[in-house]
């Protein structure tokens, strides 16, 4: 029979205390670079009709600017509008970027379970005693992944409506 006398050891997400086991879950969730990504994921996703606003009043405003400015504005709204034109024509293609974007919305999860692990496992586990500058630098990946996920399901969106506005 095992020795029970022993106080059982440390474990990375389970403590001891009066020698019960408890968890601290609320402490491991509540973290700074656990919390940011996902709030923000969360803010884009339930405020994008706001952002969009934004961004076609940032362009309002770009469209009054200078010359050059002004010209390179126009120059990459066209491109993209030929773009955007052409690919509405092919489903396939409609079809492709909207997997694309839930694609790449599974390599964001996957990316903040990947570090939810590490943290837990140990890695990173001394993660929150390091300046605030170096845990961005360390979650770069999982707001980098969360940004082309953004941008990937805008375009897919604006594809979307765009193909419901032809007469097929």
């Amino acid at each position: 029979m095992p020795d029970m006398s022993r106080k059982p050891v440390k474990s990375l997400l389970i403590y001891t205390k009066n020698g019960v086991f408890v968890r601290s879950l609320s402490e491991f969730l509540f973290q700074t670079e656990i919390i940011l990504p996902l709030f923000s994921g969360l803010l884009f996703v339930f405020f994008s009709k706001e952002i969009l606003w934004f961004r076609k009043s940032l362009f309002g405003i770009l469209r009054k600017s200078p010359g050059f400015i002004k010209n390179l504005y126009l120059w990459v709204r066209i491109r993209h509008t030929k773009k955007t034109k052409k690919l509405r024509r092919i489903g396939d293609e409609v079809t492709y970027q909207t997997i694309r974007a839930h694609t790449y919305f599974i390599l964001f999860i996957g990316s903040i379970a990947f570090y939810l692990a590490l943290i837990s496992l140990g890695p990173l586990k001394g993660m929150g005693e390091l300046p605030a500058s170096m845990q961005y630098v360390i979650t770069a990946p999982i707001y980098f992944f969360e940004a082309v996920w953004l941008l990937q399901t805008l375009n897919a969106r604006e594809l979307i409506s765009s193909r419901s506005r032809l007469k097929l």
